[in-house]
C-alpha cells in the first residue's frame, strides 16, 4: 500500500510531572536579566506559518535550557527556558525565572506574562494552570473560566491533585481527582483516598458526583463509573450515565450484551468512532465494535488498542504485553503487518507510523 513520505519532527521527551515555582513576578514582559534574542528571520517566518502547522517547531533542551527549532535544526526560539512544552491552539507553556506563563510564536510573552506556579498546554481551547495554588482552567485569551480549588501541594495534604485534573476533552468536560489522606492518632498518613469527579467546565456543572472509583467518558450519553471497593475495582458494580448525570443503559453496551454476552464490556477507545470490547470477565477474548453496537471482530486474543486510517484504509494496533510483540489487523481482524515487531506506536502518523 503507497504510504505518504512526510518529514516528521519529534518532540524532545518533556517532564513527566512539572515542579513547582518559585515566586511570581506579574510583569509581562520577560526580565532584562536573560533577555530573548532579537527576532530571527525563522522566528517571523514560523509566526507567520503558526495556524497552519505547529508540528513547524520541536521543544528541545541545551545546556539545562529550552528552546524551539525547526524542521532544519535552526533556532526558532533560543534556549532562555528552565522548561518548556510544545507549541498548542497558538501558545506554548514556559517556565523562566521559576515561574510559569505562555508565549506567542514570537517567544513573546502571552496574557500576564509568568504568573503560574504550575500550567499545561491548551487542548481545545482550555488549559489549566495553577494560580496561588488555586487550579484553574483558563481560554486562549488568558481569561479564568473555571475555578477547580486548592491543589495539594505534597504527598500526604487534603487537596486536588494536579495530575489528576485532566485537559478539557471536546465535550468541554474534565475528571478532577481530590485526594483525601487518612491519618492516625500521632498524625501519621496511613494512606491517601482518591475521589473523582466528571465537570463540565463551560457550564460549571457536576455531572458525576465525587466518587472513589473510576470515571471514563466513552462518549456523551455513555460514562461509566466504576466504584473501588477494599482497594480494587467492583465492575459488578459498574454503572453508566448520561451527559445530565443520570444513570441509563447506553446503547452500545444494550448492542454488545445482546450480540456478544451479558458480560460483554467496552475495553478501549480505539479512535474514528471505534471500540474494543471485552467479550466477557475473563478480558481474554476481545473485538471490535462502532458506537452504534456493529460488531466487526470477535474473539481476538489481543486487545485493539488504537486506529489510524491511511489512504482510507484502516489499521487497527493490537499489542501482546505477555509476548511484548505488536501486529496491524484490518477491522476484521485479519492481519495486515506481521508482528515481528517489538514495540510500535499508537498510531501511523502523516502515514507512517
Amino acid at each position: 500500500m503507497k504510504k505518504v513520505l512526510m518529514l516528521l519532527v519529534a518532540v524532545v521527551a518533556i517532564m513527566a510531572c512539572m515542579v513547582g515555582c518559585g515566586q511570581k513576578s506579574t510583569s509581562s514582559v520577560i526580565p532584562s536579566a536573560k533577555p530573548l534574542p532579537e527576532e530571527s528571520d525563522n522566528q517571523k517566518s514560523f509566526a507567520n506559518r503558526k495556524l497552519e502547522n505547529e508540528d513547524l517547531v520541536a521543544a528541545v533542551q541545551l545546556d539545562d535550557l529550552w528552546g524551539y527549532i525547526d524542521t532544519d535544526g535552526e533556532w526558532v526560539i533560543e534556549p532562555v527556558f528552565e522548561e518548556a512544552l510544545p507549541f498548542s491552539e497558538g501558545y506554548a507553556a514556559v517556565c523562566y525565572n521559576g515561574d510559569w506563563g505562555y508565549i506567542d510564536a514570537m517567544g513573546q510573552p502571552a496574557f500576564d506574562g509568568f504568573i503560574y506556579e504550575k500550567e499545561d498546554s491548551f487542548v481545545n481551547g482550555y488549559a489549566k494552570a495553577v494560580l496561588d495554588k488555586i487550579l484553574v482552567f483558563i481560554d486562549t485569551k488568558g481569561n479564568s473560566i473555571y475555578e477547580v480549588g486548592e491543589v495539594s501541594d505534597k504527598a500526604g495534604t487534603e487537596g486536588y491533585s494536579y495530575n489528576l485534573i485532566t485537559s478539557v476533552d471536546e465535550n468541554g468536560w474534565v475528571k478532577t481527582g481530590y485526594c483525601v489522606p487518612i491519618i492516625d492518632e500521632n498524625g501519621a498518613v496511613l494512606k491517601n483516598e482518591y475521589y473523582f469527579s466528571l465537570i463540565d467546565i463551560k457550564t460549571a456543572q457536576t455531572i458525576i458526583q465525587p466518587i472513589m472509583g473510576s470515571i471514563f467518558v466513552w462518549s456523551q450519553d455513555c460514562i461509566a463509573v466504576t466504584p473501588m471497593i477494599d482497594g480494587w475495582y467492583d465492575f459488578s458494580l459498574e454503572k453508566y450515565y448520561n451527559q445530565n448525570g443520570e444513570e441509563a443503559q447506553p446503547f452500545i453496551i444494550s448492542q454488545l450484551h445482546e450480540k456478544i454476552s451479558s458480560q460483554a464490556s467496552l475495553a478501549a477507545n480505539l479512535g474514528h468512532g471505534y471500540f474494543a470490547f471485552s467479550m466477557d470477565e475473563s478480558n481474554q477474548s476481545f473485538g471490535i465494535c462502532d458506537l452504534d453496537g456493529n460488531i466487526y471482530a470477535e474473539n481476538l486474543n489481543i486487545m485493539p488498542s488504537s486506529l489510524s486510517v491511511v489512504d482510507g484504509n484502516p489499521y487497527v494496533l493490537c499489542r501482546d504485553e505477555k509476548n511484548s510483540k505488536a501486529v496491524f489487523i484490518d477491522l476484521q481482524g485479519n492481519i495486515i503487518l506481521d508482528n515481528n515487531y517489538d514495540y510500535l506506536s499508537d498510531a501511523f502518523s502523516c502515514g507512517l507510523a
